[in-house]
């Protein structure tokens, strides 16, 4: 009985020594290499009315502190809370800001926040359906002095035309492009559902499906 007790105990002092931050260092990024398991990935774009956080499940206890804040310096916090699970889900934020966020394991004896370790994000209203396959023109919601903005990404300069269409009332927005970028402001734009259907000049088409919230 004794000989367990303190193999037991020394797989506890073990196990909190490799998980723990040390000396204020997270080891979040060792754990999960690239940090694949981290969501958002940083300067993603979410959607601002539901954000889910998610991590791997590295804690001792399964115990972590999150925070979100409005700079990367954590001095104006949106949320400071400690839960018991890997994933995090808040409807508290605003359109079209940034932010950053963090957490750490909460378990007894691990160490505090390191001002070096965060990640960040974007929220918007604009959903765009997952990219099916490769392609040289990439596009993603993003934000523009307050305004929602479709981005469309060319850097490999293609000639390619832009057909927008609503699927409720049909009616379309058409743009021919050659430049290495092109954000469309669509905040005016009536909510709802959309198309849209970009064909370059080497006849690759890519179709998508967006949102507007």
């Amino acid at each position: 009985m004794f000989i367990l007790k303190s193999f037991i105990c020394t797989f506890l002092i073990f196990s909190i020594f490799c998980f723990c931050p040390i000396n204020g260092q997270s080891n979040v990024s060792e754990i999960n290499e690239g940090e694949s398991d981290i969501e958002p990935i940083d300067n993603a774009s979410v959607l601002y009315k539901e954000v889910l956080l998610s991590w791997e499940d590295y804690s001792v206890l399964n115990v972590f502190q999150v925070q979100i804040s409005e700079n990367k310096d954590f001095d104006h916090l949106i949320l400071d809370t400690i839960i018991n699970k890997n994933f995090l889900v808040t409807n508290s934020l605003e359109n079209h800001k940034e932010y950053f966020w963090r957490l750490r394991d909460a378990s007894p004896e691990c160490a505090p926040y390191s001002s070096s370790e965060y990640h960040f994000f974007k929220t918007t209203n604009i959903v765009i359906d997952d990219e099916n396959g490769e392609n040289p023109i990439k596009i993603f919601p993003t934000h523009v002095n307050g305004k929602e903005v479709i981005y469309f990404d060319n850097p490999e300069y293609l000639d390619f035309d832009i057909k927008i269409t609503s699927l409720s009332s049909k009616s379309q927005y058409h743009h021919k492009c050659s430049s290495d970028r092109k954000g469309i402001t669509t905040a005016s734009w009536p909510r709802g559902d959309y198309q849209i259907i970009l064909s370059s000049a080497n006849n690759l088409t890519q179709t998508r499906e967006i949102v507007l919230h």
